[in-house]
């Protein structure tokens, strides 16, 4: 924090603006893809070589639960994918980018993510591929 990053400085509350972005952008794209549970893949533990107990590659989430760990792999305590088979997909990536991919179509989670500030690109498929 306090570092300036194209001209700006990133301060705490700028980052929890946009982290509670991040996460309710997945709330509202996992709403329009009825999707109420994740399944973790993938599990790589923090530099610690932990994390919690509950998330492991393989186990399955409910969606406040995926989005509690949605923040972890944001802020770097350790990464995984969240999915759920082939209809429902958050990867995240380098540099704060994080990939949702839906089977259905989300045009109201679009309009609404984009509204918050965030952008959207559609028909974009995640680098990190499938499970």
């Amino acid at each position: 924090m306090g570092r300036s990053f194209g001209g700006a400085v990133l301060r705490m509350e700028g980052y929890t603006e946009t982290e509670a972005a991040y996460l309710e952008a997945i709330r509202l794209f996992a709403r329009d893809s009825s999707v109420r549970e994740l399944r973790v893949r993938e599990f790589e533990p923090g530099q610690d070589g932990k994390g919690p107990d509950h998330v492991r590659s393989g186990a399955r989430l409910s969606l406040d639960e995926s989005i509690d760990v949605a923040q972890h792999v944001l802020r770097e305590h350790f990464w995984c994918k969240l999915e759920d088979d082939d209809r429902f997909r958050v990867h995240f990536g380098y540099d704060y980018y994080m990939y949702i991919e839906s089977a259905c179509d989300c045009g109201r989670a679009i309009q609404e993510v984009r509204a918050s500030g965030l952008f959207v690109e559609p028909d974009f498929r995640s680098p990190y591929g499938r499970h």
